[in-house]
This record gives C-alpha cells, sequence and structure tokens, in this order.
C-alpha cells in the first residue's frame, strides 16, 4: 500500500546513458506543489572530458538562475508552488546520470513558502563507511550519518539521502 512508503512520493533515476549534442534537452519549465524535490546530478561529463557545458542551466520563475554539475544536489523544499527549468545546452553530448527522490510534506507545511538549496558537490561530506572493501558515503541530505552531515536538512520531514560507492575491485 502507498500508506507504507509515506513521505516517499518518487525515486526517478535517469540511468547513465551517453547522449550526442541535442539529444538531451533536459526539463523545460514545469511546476511542483506540496512537496521537496532533490535532484541530483550523480555523473554529467562531456565526452572529451570536463567542460563550460557540463551542466544544467537551472532557472526559476522569478528569474534566479544557478548551475548545476556533477555531484551538485538541490532541495527545494516547494510548498505554495515553484516552477523551475533545468536545460542543458544543444552542443553537450556526453554521460549522464541523474537521480529525484520527491518527498511528501506534512499538510500543515504544504502552503508554506518555497525555500530552494543549490548545494555544489564541494560542500557535501563524503565519509568512508569500509575499507575492504572500500565504500564511501556522499551524504546528500541528513544529520549524523555514518558521523557525517549534509549542510542541507529537511525541516519538515526527518530524512536521509545518501549516496554509496563501492570502488572498482569491491
Amino acid at each position: 500500500p502507498a500508506a507504507r512508503l509515506d513521505p516517499f512520493l518518487i525515486w526517478h533515476e535517469l540511468p547513465r546513458h551517453f547522449y550526442r549534442p541535442g539529444e538531451m534537452p533536459g526539463a523545460p519549465m514545469h511546476p511542483h506543489r506540496g512537496f521537496s524535490e532533490c535532484p541530483y546530478a550523480k555523473e554529467m561529463v562531456g565526452r572529451s572530458g570536463f567542460s563550460e557545458l557540463d551542466a544544467f542551466i537551472g532557472k526559476d520563475h522569478e528569474g534566479n538562475q544557478h548551475l548545476m554539475r556533477q555531484g551538485d544536489f538541490e532541495f527545494g523544499q516547494v510548498g505554495r508552488g515553484f516552477e523551475h527549468e533545468g536545460l542543458i545546452d544543444s552542443r553537450w553530448s556526453g554521460y549522464l546520470h541523474f537521480f529525484q527522490l520527491w518527498i511528501n510534506l506534512p499538510s500543515a507545511h504544504k502552503m508554506d513558502p518555497p525555500r530552494i538549496i543549490n548545494c555544489d558537490s564541494t560542500k557535501l561530506p563524503v565519509v568512508e563507511v569500509s575499507s575492504n572493501p572500500k565504500v564511501t558515503a556522499k551524504v546528500m541530505l541528513g544529520e549524523n550519518v555514518f558521523g557525517a552531515s549534509s549542510p542541507v536538512v529537511s525541516e519538515h520531514v526527518p530524512a536521509q539521502y545518501v549516496d554509496f560507492e563501492l570502488a572498482a575491485g569491491g
């Protein structure tokens, strides 16, 4: 039953894939309301290595702009409503692996004003969970996860969003 999954509404993976120029447009302007959207760009690398084109170009309905690059995380507690887009330059070509988690807000907070936090990957803690095999945990959301806390906290729904990585050969 769906009640057993609450407060998690969706966890979507855009599997790792190689895109040719113009093949991955991103997500044009679209609305959200009543939940927290948590996109994570696990991998975004151009066909010739890293370049200035390796980014989602984000813009919201109020004209705010930001770039979302490989490893970056966004926490959008959208409450009463928010419109945004994440577009990719049509010249970009490369590998993309992307996730998005939606967390339901309690009814008392569904009409709160939107609060969007864009977190650069360099600010997210990475903790070694095991040395043999080597396993790391990147803490995108949550407090005291393997002794580390993300700078991003979900104030109305306690949640942890962690990217575990097993080293090659592990």
